[in-house]
């Protein structure tokens, strides 16, 4: 028989059926809402050519230059990597709160200082066998892991106290940010275990079992997630707290990653 070739996005099932694209996305992560965002549900993306992958790494404007990076995670599973910047500025940091409460991400109808999100999408290919039985020949699976980061301009200068500050603050941001980055791929790479391990079944069967894996991949990082916040406050915990204890202001009190 023809091997029959199957694909699912952003967590959708793929199988003998045609597809039907549900987006999800794996690891969305802020000091927000543990439901999946907006734009998470109405991603499409042509994998699994990754040329096709709607990267536009230019004219991203007011959001910022963009960095980003391909990693082989093992044979069928690939990672993208990147960093999105918005731009803050101010010479206080009371300036600073104010546009970080601005300008960062949203999700929602909540702003926060810093975000990540990573939508995938699986697809696999089956070969028929005897009795209406398939087995699984190949499977891959590219996920594209965003960390979305402020950055403090230099125009106007900024005092040497606070771009000290802002540096340490920063960096304990992103270290928030790369915790919740860490807990999707845990995940991920325990799907793409246990779509290695599927034996030979009935290949009508193999869209309701892709379909439960995902389901529990989702519950699992919709859990461990928002433990992860609990457990660090938001990223307070890890000094990601600003304005810094030197300038206390009042201001709104926007969490600084999810």
């Amino acid at each position: 028989m023809n091997p029959a070739v199957r694909e699912g996005g952003l967590g959708s099932g793929g199988a003998p059926a045609p597809v039907r694209n549900r987006p999800r996305a794996l690891g969305a992560a802020g000091h927000a809402s543990r439901r999946q965002p907006d734009w998470a549900r109405a991603l499409r993306f042509g994998f699994i050519a990754l040329a096709a992958l709607p990267l536009d790494l230019a004219g991203q404007g007011d959001r910022g230059p963009w960095w980003s990076a391909l990693d082989t995670l093992s044979r069928g599973v690939h990672l993208i990597t990147l960093d999105s910047l918005y731009t803050v500025r101010g010479t206080t940091a009371r300036e600073i709160a104010l546009q970080l409460a601005e300008l960062g991400p949203r999700r929602d109808g909540r702003s926060f200082h810093g975000f990540h999100e990573a939508p995938w999408r699986w697809s696999y290919r089956t070969e028929g066998l005897s009795n209406g039985r398939c087995r699984l020949v190949e499977f891959k699976l590219v996920a594209r892991s965003v960390i979305t980061l402020p950055h403090l301009a230099g125009d106007p200068p900024v005092p040497r106290d606070l771009r000290d500050a802002w540096d340490s603050y920063l960096a304990n941001l992103r270290a928030h940010e790369e915790g919740h980055r860490a807990i999707a791929l845990r995940i991920l790479r325990r799907f793409e275990r246990r779509a290695a391990a599927i034996r030979p079944l009935q290949c009508d069967r193999f869209q309701g079992l892709f379909e439960s894996m995902t389901e529990e991949a989702e519950e699992e990082l919709r859990s461990s997630q928002a433990t992860y916040d609990r457990e660090t406050d938001f990223g307070r915990t890890q000094g990601a707290v600003w304005p810094p204890v030197f300038e206390i202001v009042a201001t709104s009190t926007t969490p600084a990653g999810r």
